[in-house]
């Protein structure tokens, strides 16, 4: 019997070249993706770290301001200095790394299991003939 497919005897779970090739391109768009935002938190936290070390050594009675909601406000040393260090405890390096960029090993279970070895390697025997 043949079924909506055309008889053409692929199942639901055969898939082309070409969309493993483009799923795994879009992985690894999304790595890249991910680790363009690791990079500019990363310079965040270290802007924390600058400021924090900054206002440690000033009086706490100083009036210093802070952007909250995209608006500035006026505050004290002593009340921005604990928000601060809130603020750069909660992006700690290691636990954001961990979260948000994912290994380039991560990809290469995909790349096996769909033979993209395979293609790789007859792409390349193509190239050289």
């Amino acid at each position: 019997r043949v079924g909506k497919s055309g008889g053409s005897g692929a199942g639901k779970g055969a898939v082309s070249a070409e969309q493993v090739i483009a799923g795994f391109n879009r992985l690894r768009q999304e790595q890249r993706g991910l680790a363009s935002k690791a990079a500019e938190l990363e310079m965040e936290l270290n802007e924390h770290s600058l400021v924090i070390d900054t206002l440690k050594e000033v009086d706490e009675t100083r009036k210093c301001y802070r952007m909250v909601g995209g608006v500035l406000v006026e505050r004290t040393v002593k009340e921005v200095l604990p928000a601060l260090e809130g603020n750069k405890e909660q992006h700690s390096p290691g636990q954001r790394r961990e979260t948000c960029t994912p290994s380039p090993s991560s990809l290469l279970p995909l790349r096996y299991r769909r033979s993209l070895r395979h293609c790789h390697s007859s792409f390349r025997q193509r190239a050289k003939n």
